[in-house]
């Protein structure tokens, strides 16, 4: 790929992808992070809000946990994270006047500041033997971080500021956009059911046409899923001035 970028653990992945982390590196690095996770149970949900009410938005200890990227025309696709009960309470009093608030399924907080207050986060030990990469120069495929604008470096800081800060999963699109010229293919490689069209949405509300997409990996497809996205993506490279080929 031209460039990768990756939603919350898709962050790893896509550092494997660029060539910065090893296999066994990229399986060290996901194991460390989800120790880290399991030690603060919380929940997730879902909404579809404007800017202007992110920007103003503020509910103590509910967070949120990500900026997925353009859901509409003026609506944002947002995951926010915190306690369980703050969480089933403000999607029970949202879903009666927000569009898509709902429940998500993840029983952790990822993202949250309350990882901060977790000791072995808090003095490195969760991460201490984590491998060290520097980014700069070291990879031919751009990679492009959601929770970090520019990463020198992956290292314990750059995974411990990845639990507690939000995925700004539509900045890093924004980010990708003067590589990517007017067109580009996408290729997800994940689970997430609405993440490529958030993306699409993103690109091209940036002037960025995406010609055709695809995904490679997610749960619960009917067989002929699989062959109807590969014969897709090939119809769209096959086109009058493609160069590239699947």
């Amino acid at each position: 790929p031209t460039v990768v970028l990756g939603h919350s653990i898709g962050e790893v992945a896509a550092a494997y992808v660029a060539g910065l982390l090893s296999v066994g590196d990229t399986i060290r690095t996901v194991h460390a992070l989800g120790e880290a996770g399991a030690q603060c149970h919380g929940a997730m949900a879902h909404a579809r809000w404007t800017r202007t009410a992110i920007g103003d938005w503020s509910n103590g200890e509910l967070r949120i946990a990500a900026i997925n990227g353009v859901a509409a025309e003026d609506l944002l696709s947002v995951t926010l994270c915190g306690p369980v009960e703050r969480v089933e309470a403000w999607v029970a009093s949202a879903s009666s006047w927000m569009a898509g608030a709902k429940m998500l399924t993840p029983p952790h907080p990822w993202h949250h500041h309350m990882y901060l207050d977790v000791s072995s986060i808090r003095d490195g030990s969760n991460f201490e033997t984590l491998p060290v990469c520097d980014t700069t120069g070291s990879s031919a495929v751009a990679f492009i971080s959601a929770t970090t604008q520019h990463v020198g470096r992956l290292d314990a800081s750059h995974w411990r500021t990845w639990l507690t800060t939000p995925v700004d999963f539509q900045g890093a699109l924004e980010r990708a956009v003067p590589l990517l010229a007017d067109g580009c293919y996408l290729i997800e490689t994940g689970a997430h059911p609405n993440l490529i069209a958030v993306a699409t949405e993103t690109l091209d509300a940036c002037g960025v046409r995406v010609v055709a997409s695809a995904v490679s990996m997610r749960r619960g497809q009917p067989d002929a899923f699989w062959q109807s996205q590969r014969s897709t993506l090939e119809t769209a490279l096959a086109s009058p001035g493609s160069h590239v080929h699947l």
